[in-house]
């Protein structure tokens, strides 16, 4: 029961893993936040000599600091790094190669390469990724390293939690990734928990009979003998054996009733008449048993039916939520030069064309830029590249006040909000550092039809014969 609804369960809190994901949330705030106070005493007590996430538990420590440990260890199979300038992160035995799952290099190692860092494997005066270096050190991890965009500006790493895409631990991930261990064996099944079960439209005690029934968890005959002996069954009305497999007959019905179609109710939402059928026949079964009273069935039909509608026309019509729109982020500062940027992606081989232009003032002209960028992972990076490339354009061209407009809405809430996106930190730290040598330097959303000039430029970059790579 207390299993996802998508994977045969009701969604109850399994209280254990919820304590191990609250212990969790304090072992983060110890990782992310070393200089705190209660960091500074906690680790100054227990892990003077080692990391907090390698340290083990002394014999004479607390309660709480064991409680601690426990949402460190759950912590800790799923903790990895955002590469920033590489300097923080060992090249061996840490999980910098993907920031969606436990990933890191493995090997035997020479004696030379055991203190090496991930910032050895990048150029020492573009700071991007040196093949070479990759090759040399890491050979047939070279997809997997380009496609990781560093900070060419001097970024710091991050310890990032990998069970979320913003990097960022929270009790609810931290849950699920407790429970993953726990998951039950799958069943054989026709039904689609969520689409087939849950969100059906239809009566409560309903929803919960299809659960037991696709479960195999009805009360009959079957079920019964595997709990109690014949001979100590005292209901006489009841011969053991008599029903078949409960989920084998479930799996059949249900595929029958979903084929039913009702001219006399052509509204009736869709699995709601399969549902009610099942529900009378398993009543019909219960009284043919229990009261020695048969239904036909037409009876039986037509009582779902009429079930079926009733329920429906008793359902008040949900109120529609209003529609929307897509905010525009206000900027009511003066901006000395107006930059329209936009990215192209071709996800065959990862490839993406940037294209920007500034303006200084509405009369003024608009000049045009484009660039291309090689082993991109995805349209989000490919935006973040070229909001990137313009801003270092726009240093480069001593500009002092800037307003960059892009068609990309998640993109843009980070950059304004300052929220983590873990794919794109390399990307995000590099923006920061160059908005921060801007007097005023301000992130602006425009919708997909006000960025046609960008948007062209970056499509002729993606497929111009002779690109320039950035």
């Amino acid at each position: 029961m207390t299993h996802h609804k998508d994977n045969r369960g009701l969604g109850m809190r399994d209280i254990l893993a919820f304590n191990d994901a609250m212990l969790g949330k304090l072992s983060w705030r110890l990782i992310q936040n070393p200089n705190s106070l209660l960091a500074r005493t906690l680790l100054g007590k227990y892990c003077w000599m080692n990391d907090f996430l390698s340290c083990e538990c002394p014999t004479s420590a607390s309660h709480g600091w064991r409680s601690i440990l426990c949402g460190r260890d759950l912590i800790r199979k799923n903790i990895g790094w955002a590469i920033g300038n590489g300097k923080s992160v060992k090249l061996w035995g840490e999980n910098w190669l993907s920031t969606s799952q436990p990933y890191s290099p493995h090997g035997p190692l020479l004696p030379e390469q055991e203190t090496l860092r991930v910032s050895d494997l990048l150029d020492a005066t573009s700071f991007e990724w040196s093949c070479e270096k990759i090759s040399k050190h890491l050979p047939g991890l070279e997809n997997e390293i380009l496609a990781i965009k560093p900070s060419i500006f001097g970024g710091r790493d991050r310890r990032i939690w990998l069970k979320d895409k913003s990097g960022v631990y929270t009790t609810k991930s931290g849950y699920y990734a407790a429970k993953e261990d726990r998951l039950p064996p799958q069943l054989d099944s026709c039904l689609s928990w969520r689409s087939d079960v849950w969100r059906i439209q239809t009566a409560p005690k309903v929803k919960s009979f299809l659960w037991r029934a696709a479960n195999g968890a009805l009360p009959v005959g079957a079920n019964l003998e595997n709990r109690i002996q014949a001979s100590a069954f005292p209901c006489s009305r009841v011969t053991l054996g008599f029903d078949p497999p409960p989920n084998l007959q479930f799996d059949s019905l249900w595929k029958a009733c979903r084929l039913i179609k009702c001219p006399e109710a052509p509204c009736t939402p869709v699995g709601s008449l399969a549902s009610w059928l099942c529900w009378y026949i398993w009543t019909a079964r219960n009284k043919r048993v229990f009261t020695d009273r048969d239904f036909s069935v037409s009876e039986i039909i037509t009582n779902a039916l009429n079930a079926s509608k009733e329920w429906t026309a008793n359902q008040g019509s949900k109120p529609k939520a209003a529609e929307s729109l897509v905010p525009h982020l206000p900027h009511d500062v003066t901006t000395e030069v107006i930059c329209h940027s936009d990215a192209a992606w071709n996800a065959s081989n990862n490839t993406a064309g940037l294209g920007w232009t500034i303006q200084a003032g509405n009369e003024s002209p608009i000049q045009k830029f484009s660039a291309t960028s090689q082993c991109v992972r995805s349209p989000l990076m490919a935006e973040g590249l070229a909001i990137r490339a313009a801003l270092s354009h726009a240093a480069a061209e001593d500009i002092r006040s800037i307003l960059v407009n892009s068609d990309s809405l998640s993109l843009i809430r980070a950059l304004s909000s300052g929220s983590f996106i873990s794919e794109l930190h390399g990307i995000l730290e590099d923006i920061s550092l160059l908005s921060s040598g801007f007097e005023n330097a301000t992130f602006n959303f425009i919708p997909r039809l006000s960025n046609t000039v960008a948007d062209s430029l970056a499509k002729s970059a993606l497929y111009s014969v002779e690109p320039i790579s950035i």
